[in-house]
């Protein structure tokens, strides 16, 4: 029997104890005291020395000594009620008695003895620094961990909820083990049985995470041994335990579809079969569960809760396997080898058919579905995912961005200078994993199911902001035929592609297109005077065939004459007033060589034609007003093909003795002589007679102002664009602008006040009579206006007075400053804007 006596303390005098030592030692020697040895010295029951003396050999005592008796306070009883067979109220009170009765006599108060020793049960010597070693391997997993993958009752999860432990960790258990043994029996309906299912699910837990660390059978069996506890006579118990884990661990280094198998060929027979022919498994054929049942004569239903069930135990048997690892290493895998960092939503379906069977079933028992499992190493967002090596958070903003692009404005659209700096694949997925059915292409946002029109308007516009300039129709289908030669079609469908988009074009005068979205500067390029290559046809028989044909033998034409003529070129039926919307629409096959002369664009007169032919056409008082009103306004030659210095030369020539001298002396007045193809004898003749009598005669009367209209917005836009590149605006280019004839009295009038006005133009110096028909030079207040306006039209595709921003433009023109507006009157404005 073992000696009783607190150690380091014999018997005085008195039969006391005293303690030889400090009166720590006497404490520490009351708590050492064996409760197996104080109820076999008794007096004690034969039924409490048989219970405790089973429990011992069992290593099932929840007290081993004094001192974890004492320390286990009121719940000790309970302890020994709940892990002892046969251990009732009647037992508990007597070694309650035979504890405090040992206490008296050693001489040691009860709360003298408490918490003089740790929590833990006594460790073996040496073992203390190593058991914590291997504790830490188990630190990151809990109780919920250790609960699932396996059926339990619901008491189990229950009790330990409710003391809030799911979370904490199963190391824990073995160090506190008493007082997570005390509180666990505090649960309703938790006793001896469920703590012991609850430390036997640890233990096995424990067991199968310390296997995975170190595999090795002898390592192994230590380490439970020292975190157990064990005793001897368990050893061989403990090593059974092991290998029957061991041996159900999925084998090592394994891959996916490695676990998956090992995983199936645990599960009964009947599920197996069934999984594997549901997941087209082994080089089979994907079954429907009908083809199933009808082979196993049971039904449909049947067949789905068997494969249900062995899906679910199959989970439950990957749950602590690298499994979910592995699944999103093969995420990794799948956004490492996709070309494009993104996938919308509704791709993902085609993708996951593309994936091999197993991965089918992988995710099935991941429970994750293929968007989920993409985002392993990615992220989900509204419309698809983005894979990790993007930034997420910039995609998403940069996503809702283009949301209110789209519900404000129209597509397609350039994204211009303000996502110069984004990286290209963050656009790309941000249209596609957050607009609403948008896609990014070469800088411009597309509606995904976009067509050919749409597709050929962006192309046009990539194309005209390479021009870096304003540029003719004709000049802009010759750069996209050479780009796009496989494109069948012809200049009207440029046109109208340019035209259907008005948030990308705006046709500043008559055939001549600025991109928005682009900042202007160059000059317009003159109108081509070479022949096409190869005009384009006009079907047999229409007007435009009859003009056509009737051209093709016939010098420059004016209009009027055309019109004269209408019923020896057209026939019957075909109408007089569709000759002039042709000649102007059909600018691949006609051309306007000078203010209302038209030409085929391969009959263009050239140098030699213009310098010795004869030329009704161009040397007449009408044509040469035009041409001096022209350029005292500042047009530049190339407005017209025919407006160049060979032409400057020629009608000067001409004038000098077939027209009042007042056009003379102002021809002279704007000739630039030194450009004029002529030997430097007679342009030093010329130079003279421009210094005697060059002066501008010609007047032209001021048109009445009750004729002056508001004009539209978007015309105030093409006012600054064109300000912007030339420079300048005159009356004659603000009456293209406003779709008008070149030397109309009042067509562009009003543009132009508010042009000046609104500080985009300066008025000119001299008389105010001359004002209106002298250039008048560009601010910076309008390339202010032009990038305001094109930001609008870019938005809106369309500009209106009614708007808000509209109505801004209107507001700014109404408080505008009235001083030094020279030829701008305040009352024409005010009519204006009545």
């Amino acid at each position: 029997m073992t000696d009783l006596k607190p150690r380091h303390a014999s018997k005085g005098p008195g039969g006391g104890v005293v303690g030889h030592g400090p009166r720590r030692a006497l404490v520490a020697g009351v708590r050492s005291a064996e409760i197996e040895a104080l109820v076999d010295r008794g007096p004690s029951s034969a039924r409490l020395r048989n219970t405790i003396a089973k429990g011992a050999s069992k290593s099932l005592l929840p007290c081993r000594t004094v001192g974890e008796y004492v320390d286990a306070g009121d719940l000790a009883p309970l302890l020994f009620k709940s892990s002892l067979w046969s251990f009732g109220v009647a037992t508990a009170r007597e070694l309650d008695f035979l504890v405090d009765s040992f206490l008296h006599e050693s001489g040691v108060g009860a709360t003298e003895c408490v918490g003089q020793g740790d929590d833990s049960t006594a460790a073996r010597p040496g073992d203390d620094e190593r058991k914590e070693e291997i504790l830490a391997l188990l630190d990151g997993v809990t109780y919920a961990d250790a609960l699932k993958g396996g059926t339990h009752p619901s008491r189990l999860a229950r009790g330990i909820e409710n003391l809030g432990l799911l979370r904490e960790s199963i190391a824990d258990f073995f160090r506190r083990k008493r007082s997570v043994h005390a509180h666990l029996l505090e649960q309703e309906n938790f006793g001896a049985m469920s703590y012991m299912e609850i430390k036997d699910i640890i233990h096995t837990r424990a067991i199968a995470e310390l296997a995975r660390n170190c595999p090795d059978p002898e390592v192994l069996l230590d380490q439970c041994l020292i975190i157990f506890e064990t005793a001897d006579h368990e050893k061989q118990e403990l090593v059974k335990k092991i290998d029957e884990i061991v041996s159900s661990l999925p084998p090592a280094n394994a891959d996916l579809q490695g676990l998956l198998e090992w995983g199936l060929s645990l599960l009964m027979e009947r599920r197996s079969e069934v999984i594997r022919r549901r997941y087209a498994l082994d080089g089979r054929k994907t079954e429907t569960l009908d083809e199933i049942a009808g082979g196993a004569s049971v039904s449909r239903e049947r067949i789905r809760q068997i494969e249900e069930a062995g899906i679910k135990k199959l989970a439950a048997l990957l749950e602590y396997t690298p499994f979910r690892t592995l699944l999103r290493m093969r995420a990794e895998e799948f956004w490492e080898k996709r070309r494009v960092p993104h996938i919308r939503d509704a791709e993902i379906h085609g993708t996951r058919k593309d994936l091999p069977a197993h991965m089918h079933l992988a995710l099935d028992v991941s429970g994750l579905t293929p968007k989920e499992w993409m985002a392993e190493a990615g992220t989900a967002l509204r419309n698809g995912v983005v894979s990790s090596g993007l930034n997420s958070a910039r995609v998403a903003e940069l996503g809702e961005e283009f949301r209110r692009i789209e519900s404000e404005g129209v597509l397609p659209t350039a994204l211009g200078n303000s996502y110069k700096n984004v990286d290209t694949r963050t656009i790309d997925a941000a249209a596609a994993c957050v607009g609403e059915d948008l896609r990014h292409s070469d800088g411009y946002l597309f509606p995904r199911r976009s067509g050919i029109r749409e597709r050929r308007g962006v192309d046009l516009h990539r194309l005209l902001r390479e021009f870096d300039c304003a540029a003719p129709t004709y000049n802009l289908f010759d750069a996209y035929k050479a780009e796009y030669p496989d494109d069948r079609c012809g200049l009207p469908d440029i046109s109208v592609a340019m035209k259907r988009l008005p948030n990308l074009f705006i046709q500043i005068q008559d055939n001549l297109w600025c991109p928005l979205g682009c900042g202007l500067k160059g000059s317009i390029p003159p109108l081509r005077a070479e022949p096409a290559d190869e005009p384009s046809s006009a079907n047999p028989g229409t007007v435009t065939d009859m003009l056509y044909r009737w051209l093709e033998k016939r010098r420059p034409t004016p209009m009027g004459d055309l019109h004269r003529r209408s019923k020896s070129i057209l026939t019957a039926g075909q109408s007089t007033n569709s000759i002039a919307p042709i000649l102007m629409d059909r600018v691949d096959l006609f051309s306007r060589v000078l203010p209302g002369v038209y030409a085929l664009r391969e009959k263009i007169p050239g140098d030699g034609q213009l310098l010795d032919g004869p030329l009704p056409y161009l040397l007449n008082m009408k044509q040469a007003r035009s041409y001096v009103y022209g350029r005292r306004a500042g047009e530049p030659w190339g407005t017209f093909p025919l407006w160049n210095p060979v032409t400057e030369y020629r009608l000067c020539k001409w004038a000098k003795s077939r027209v009042p001298k007042s056009m003379y002396r102002s021809l002279l007045s704007i000739a630039s002589i030194d450009d004029w193809p002529v030997e430097d004898k007679e342009r030093a003749n010329w130079m003279r007679a421009k210094e005697r009598e060059g002066r501008f005669e010609i007047i032209k009367r001021e048109p009445p102002r009750d004729q002056d209209r508001i004009p539209e917005l978007d015309r105030v836009l093409a006012a600054c664009l064109l300000a912007v590149e030339r420079g300048a605006l005159n009356w004659m280019s603000i009456n293209r602008v406003m779709g008008k004839r070149q030397d109309a009295a009042t067509g562009g009038r009003g543009l132009l006040a508010f042009a000046v006005v609104l500080g985009c133009v300066r008025t000119p110096d001299g008389p105010v009579e001359e004002q209106f028909f002298l250039p008048h030079a560009a601010t910076g207040t309008a390339r202010k206006y032009a990038s305001r306006l094109s930001k609008e039209m870019m938005r809106t595709g369309k500009l209106d007075w009614d708007s808000g921003f509209g109505r801004d433009v209107l507001a700014k023109i109404r408080s505008a400053p009235r001083e030094d507006l020279g030829w701008v009157s305040e009352a024409g404005i005010l009519d204006m804007l009545a």
